[in-house]
């Protein structure tokens, strides 16, 4: 594609002389990060204000970015809700931090509400199984009890890996304002923010999940009279 060829100026050109129909919502997407890229930040603004995505922006569905830690690759990556993710990148790129704090805080609340819709499954199955459990005590065949019960198990530990998961992002995204914060002269808010990121921290610690974003809100905290 151009893109690929180093012609990215090339490919935003076809796409800004074409009707965003011909290109759909996947065109849409790229076209807002390659203009992110290149630095065209008020023909993104202008592309991310038209009426269709104001009014749907699931269309654009999920960003996939990479999540790294320190200089590990392959970490997974964090699931976005794309046009809001984009929304944020264009104002905090652009220097509207007052408008890309709340776009973060938005997507954090979305993941926070996400944790808790899965909490419900995930509370109920812990106690069945442990339920189960102290039942096996009276069977007769305990083993194949415990068989049966591996699919409830592994069902338990996808959604507890999904919840931390969640948590581990949302603390991200929270040390990411904290930035935004200092960017904007606010050292007690910022400061308020790495310590809410460390308490999320320290509870998806356990589950060895990537966890980029820790260091740098502990640096920051420590910097700021909040730590040892």
């Amino acid at each position: 594609t151009a893109a690929e060829l180093g012609l990215v100026q090339k490919a935003i050109d076809v796409l800004l002389a074409a009707h965003p129909d011909l290109y759909g919502a996947v065109g849409v997407g790229m076209l807002a990060e390659w203009l992110l890229q290149t630095g065209q930040f008020a023909e993104c603004r202008v592309l991310l204000d038209r009426n269709e995505l104001r009014l749907h922006p699931e269309i654009l569905g999920i960003y996939n970015l990479p999540r790294r830690s320190g200089s590990k690759a392959n970490q997974g990556v964090y699931r976005l809700p794309a046009y809001v993710w984009l929304d944020f990148c264009q104002c905090a790129a652009a220097g509207r931090y007052r408008n890309a704090l709340p776009i973060l805080d938005l997507i954090g609340q979305q993941l926070f509400e996400e944790e808790q819709r899965l909490m419900g499954p995930l509370t109920k199955g812990a106690t069945s199984f442990a339920a189960g459990e102290v039942g096996l005590a009276a069977s007769t065949h305990p083993t194949l009890a415990r068989l049966a019960g591996i699919p409830s198990l592994l069902a338990i530990n996808e959604f507890l890996a999904r919840v931390m998961e969640l948590s581990a992002t949302r603390a991200d995204l929270i040390t990411l304002a904290g930035v935004l914060e200092l960017e904007r002269g606010n050292p007690n808010s910022a400061r308020e923010r790495f310590r809410t990121a460390l308490g999320i921290y320290s509870i998806a610690r356990s589950h060895e999940l990537p966890r980029p974003g820790e260091p740098l809100a502990a640096r920051y905290d420590k910097t700021l009279g909040g730590g040892p």
